[in-house]
């Protein structure tokens, strides 16, 4: 167990630095959808990581916007809409 949390931490930090939800938009990306594989040790006998098990996971399209607030900075997916919508130096979210 205490194995999991030591390899979920770098994953945890890494969706916590994404989740600004509001600031000024500095950059906008479209990212399409893809799959990519992840791979998941499986313990064979005594050894905790003997087998890797890929599964394939599907990771939908995001239309990403770049948000400053501050010393703060993230990304957020809208809907396409709201994508073209919003402009490169303008505030989302928040108080707008």
């Amino acid at each position: 167990m205490r194995r999991r949390a030591l390899l979920l931490a770098p994953v945890v930090a890494v969706l916590a630095a994404c989740g600004l939800d509001h600031g000024t938009v500095t950059a906008k990306h479209d990212q399409p959808a893809y799959t990519t594989t992840d791979f998941f040790c499986q313990p064979i006998g005594g050894n905790p990581c003997g087998w890797l098990l890929p599964m394939p996971r599907y990771v939908p399209e995001c239309w990403s916007l770049e948000l400053r607030d501050g010393d703060d900075t993230g990304s957020v997916c809208v809907d396409q809409g709201t994508y073209q919508r919003v402009a490169l130096g303008q505030r989302y979210g928040g108080t707008q």
